[in-house]
């Protein structure tokens, strides 16, 4: 199924570029009820921001309700503007205009971002919306963004308003380009078109007086293109001839522009409308179009009663070409239309085949009459569709009535759910239409928690329609406790009784599993309920049940293949595991809503969630992280630690700190408190941990921000980790640290500004290094700087050289190990080296192959070039799989790797798996033999000793190690951009 397939793309990669492509393709693939559950399991995964931005922008709102129409109700409410504002853009692509009134909260809040604004007047002019519209003019404001004020004079002037305000921003945004020599304010030709539009005979004069002063050549050809416009059509005085003549000109031209609108007063436009109308044919859609795309309600009025465009005679004889005219522009802000819409008598005149207009203009009152209520009644026993799409917009217009018909309109709307929901019984196939009427509606709507309880009572969820469980969840007011917690009971029942249920495939059962799962996670988190121990017991038994019918499955022909499913892998001792999705997603759910778990318990979940954090697709390891930080262990923060904070994809490593910020443990405060000195760590982020972090460990945490405070980290951080310190300190004795600060006389003359000045001149940039790469560097050079009093007193000076290495070590994985590991875990680099006799293995074609690498020019001549250590490696990698426990071990590790992979030329197939920034395989092989011949240089030393008499090796040492440290710098950069650019690129055998 290709919506599976596209969802598995989603949840498996860990390229943010990868997770968009799937995320845009599943949200315009063809709409089904396992498409929906799929895009409501991607919010249950913890998205990030841009993540949901991206769902938001891609999501096309069908015309019927439905899930899309949840789902983009729910990004409606979000937080992040970019995701409201493509949220609104996903309903103006899709001409969606039954949800205006969710929109139109967004000019009563106290904050209006203006990216929100811009993609509200795009709305307003892209489907017409008169409501709209009528909310614009009053917020317009000259020093508001251009984008926003053009958009909004677009809109006012499409729909025919003519606002004072907005007349009055327009003749501001012009005048105050009178003393201006360019257009730097790009809202000003829209306001000029806008001034033609609506302005009166007495705003033009003003504006007449305002084009004598303008100076810029543009403004003043197009105020003079406006004023010629204007002349020929009011040449008579803007009486009711000119007024014909304004009609008449609009129906010759292509796009009419109707200038001079605003000179004629209400009267005499009617009038002159009547005449135009009089002289066109009675089929002449060019006059009815005419007036409809002018917008103005008065002339509507006088277009909707007139003989020859007559709406009800439209409506009695069913002329489908004119009302499918009407129906597209929905001219919502005639009296009339709106009447002749509301009358239940024309209710099939209309058609609903597409219900947007019955969805957008009922309103509360209508359904009160007898009249509407006989149609609901008579369409349940003929037509169960149209009931639907009636009882969709009864919700709708439930939701926009005022208070006081609230609980009559409760009532009424409830009775007919219940109505829908007895028919629905007798005939199952017609429960997923109805759940996707009225769910699609209620959740992320405005509608009470009384109410969404008694629909939840009413009307169940069945299992094609089981995204509206995740939907519930997320979007429902906040419900009652103990609501919430049957309906959980309930889901764990439906899905033990849905193990008897053969009529699906393996992969569409899982999915849906995991979805109650992440419902009744997101459910609980949500309203912060305690799930009842009954239930979570209920909820084990079940997962343990259902994954041995998995592991049992056999489904034939049914059954998609799914590349690597359940393969085997090692855990952290070697033995062999396999993945358990149901058991992981249990583990998870266990580890997030029990409070009484025993010693036995929590080892028994730490193990399981280490594991899932190593095998478990990438989205899925944002809860598994949620979950071990949960549990709070040593091994768990460390499996945090290890597994999640240090990883390529920067949204899974800002999920992963912001979750380790609910941890009081020590380790996991020292891990954050170092972020804030990693470059790839954002500025907001370094910020939130410096304001949020826990002070349960006042003591470690000082130390490790005193250390952030010798970085010189831009000036808004260095304020930030200032303000840390001070709140940190004022926690612990004084005296304490004052002891803690003193340190014997010598050490006390350097400081470490004076260690700083000597790496600044080893290194061209050193505000960029780590202070992990930074700490061990100050560590090497102070010894270094002590050490040339000492003399030769026998002193082993090892250290100094073992703490370059160190951070040449840190360096290399800081600069690599991100990308190495993404690589290898792509298996194409494996499945070479199996060509080439590592995993059988075959010692002979292994042989040539690394004598073929031993004499590539310049490796030849590195002193005993480890080909043991090169085996060793190329074994590891060959035998990876998923789930696997690999790492590089040590500089030399790394610098055989980009041996193997990082060439531009290989007769053995393996070039450029792992592209770097060597201009020539030369140049990388000088690199490789810095690198390499470190660490045997390192290794001698630390095991055999280093005297001062040695101080030109260590000289010699020192500069090799700042050199590999400033060519990693260089490749970083590289790096970064071209994974910025194509992350693909960097990828093994793309």
């Amino acid at each position: 199924m290709q919506e599976m397939e596209l969802f598995r793309q989603f949840v498996t990669a860990e390229q943010e570029g990868e997770r968009h492509k799937a995320l845009s393709a599943l949200s315009a693939s063809p709409t089904s009820w396992h498409k929906n559950l799929l895009l409501w399991q991607v919010v249950g995964l913890l998205p990030s921001r841009v993540e949901k931005s991206k769902l938001a922008h891609s999501l096309r709102v069908p015309r019927e309700p439905g899930s899309e129409w949840s789902l983009v109700s729910y990004l409606l409410k979000d937080s992040d503007q970019d995701t409201v504002g493509n949220a609104i853009n996903s309903l103006n692509f899709s001409n969606q205009r039954a949800l205006t009134h969710r929109l139109l909260k967004f000019f009563s809040l106290a904050e209006r971002p203006q990216r929100v604004l811009y993609c509200l007047a795009r709305f307003a002019e892209e489907t017409s919306d008169s409501r709209m519209a009528a909310f614009l003019a009053p917020y317009l404001d000259s020093e508001l963004s251009d984008a926003f004020l053009a958009r909004s004079f677009n809109a006012l002037f499409r729909l025919g308003v003519r606002d004072p305000v907005g007349i009055r921003v327009a003749r501001e945004l012009i005048v105050s380009h009178i003393t201006a020599t360019n257009m730097d304010r790009k809202a000003a030709v829209a306001a000029v078109v806008y001034l033609c539009f609506a302005g009166s005979q007495d705003d033009l004069k003003e504006l007449e007086r305002v084009r004598s002063q303008v100076n810029i050549p543009e403004l003043r050809r197009l105020l003079n293109w406006g004023f010629d416009d204007i002349a020929m059509i009011g040449k008579n005085g803007f009486n009711t001839e000119d007024a014909f003549s304004f009609f008449a000109k609009a129906a010759k031209s292509v796009d009419a522009n109707y200038s001079g609108f605003g000179c004629f007063s209400e009267e005499t436009l009617t009038a002159g409308l009547t005449l135009f109308l009089n002289s066109s044919p009675t089929q002449d859609l060019k006059a009815l179009q005419v007036v409809l795309n002018l917008g103005h309600a008065p002339c509507i009025e006088v277009l909707v009663l007139h003989k020859n465009f007559s709406l009800e005679s439209a409506l009695k004889q069913k002329n489908s070409e004119i009302l499918s005219i009407w129906k597209k522009a929905l001219p919502l802000q005639s009296t009339t239309f709106s009447a002749l819409l509301r009358n239940a008598k024309y209710f099939q005149n209309w058609g609903i085949s597409d219900p947007e207009h019955f969805l957008a203009g009922l309103e509360s009152s209508d359904f009160l009459t007898k009249d509407w209520q006989q149609v609901f009644d008579n369409l349940c026993t003929k037509n169960f569709d149209e009931a639907c799409h009636l009882l969709a917009a009864q919700l709708l217009a439930f939701e926009r009535s005022a208070l006081g018909s609230q609980n009559e309109m409760a009532a009424l709307t409830l009775s007919n759910i219940g109505k829908l929901t007895e028919i629905a019984k007798l005939d199952k196939t017609k429960q997923p239409k109805l759940t996707q009427s009225v769910y699609g509606i209620m959740a992320g709507g405005e509608f009470s928690a009384k109410w969404v309880q008694n629909v939840y009572d009413l009307c169940p969820f069945e299992k094609s329609t089981s995204w509206a469980f995740n939907a519930f969840a997320l979007c429902a007011p906040e419900l009652e406790q103990e609501q919430l917690k049957k309906g959980i009971e309930r889901e764990v029942s439906g899905l033990m009784a849905g193990l008897q249920d053969n009529s699906r495939s393996k992969e569409d059962f899982l999915s849906e599993v995991i979805s109650r799962f992440l419902g009744i996670l997101s459910g609980a988190e949500r309203f912060g309920i305690q799930v009842s121990l009954e239930t979570l017991d209920l909820l084990s038994v079940f997962a343990a049940t259902l994954q041995g019918v998995l592991d049992a499955f056999n489904d034939g022909a049914k059954v998609i293949p799914i590349e690597d499913e359940e393969e085997e892998s090692t855990d952290w001792q070697g033995h062999l595991s396999t993945d358990k999705p149901v058991k992981r997603w249990n583990a998870v759910t266990q580890a997030l809503l029990r409070n009484d778990l025993s010693a036995a318990e929590t080892a028994a979940l730490e193990e399981a969630l280490k594991e899932s954090i190593r095998v478990a697709p990438h989205t899925e390891k944002r809860w598994v992280v949620r979950a071990l930080v949960r549990l709070g262990t040593d091994d768990a923060i460390k499996a945090v630690l290890y597994q999640a904070l240090q990883h390529l994809d920067a949204d899974f490593v800002s999920i992963t700190i912001r979750e380790l910020l609910k941890s009081k443990h020590p380790r996991a405060q020292q891990a954050l408190i170092r972020c804030v000195g990693r470059n790839s760590v954002s500025d907001e982020l370094k910020l939130l941990i410096l304001e949020e972090i826990s002070l349960d460990n006042p003591q470690e945490l000082l130390q490790e921000l005193r250390t952030l405070e010798i970085l010189r980290l831009p000036q808004h951080i260095d304020d930030a980790i200032r303000d840390a310190v001070g709140r940190v300190a004022a926690l612990i004795d004084i005296s304490l640290q004052l002891s803690k600060q003193t340190t014997n006389g010598d050490l006390a003359r350097i400081t470490s500004s004076d260690v700083d000045i000597i790496l600044k001149k080893q290194l061209k940039d050193t505000d960029n290094l780590s202070v992990d790469v930074k700490s061990a560097l100050r560590t090497a050079e102070m010894i270094l700087i002590q050490s040339k009093g000492w003399g030769s007193d026998g002193v082993d000076l090892s250290p100094i050289v073992n703490m370059h290495c160190k951070a040449v070590e840190l360096t290399l994985r800081e600069t690599f190990e991100a990308y190495t590991d993404s690589a290898i875990r792509k298996g194409v680099l494996s499945r070479k080296l199996d060509v080439l006799g590592y995993a059988r293995p075959i010692p002979e074609k292994m042989q040539v192959f690394e004598d073929h690498l031993a004499n590539l020019p310049v490796i030849k001549s590195i002193p005993y070039f480890s080909k043991f250590k090169l085996r060793k490696m190329l074994r590891a990698v060959c035998l990876y799989r998923p789930g696997k426990r690999f790492t590089l071990d040590g500089p030399k590790a790394f610098a055989l790797l980009f041996l193997v992979a990082s060439r531009k030329k290989c007769s053995f197939g393996l070039e450029n798996l792992l592209a770097l920034d060597f201009a020539s395989d030369i140049e990388l092989f000088e690199f490789i033999k810095l690198v390499h011949s470190l660490q045997d240089s390192r290794n001698r030393a630390v095991h055999e000793g280093l005297t001062w008499e040695a101080q030109d090796e260590i000289e010699g040492m020192r500069t090799q190690a700042y050199k590999i440290i400033e060519t990693c710098q260089r490749i970083q950069a590289f790096l970064a951009k071209s994974y910025a650019n194509n992350g693909v690129k960097l990828e093994m055998g793309a």
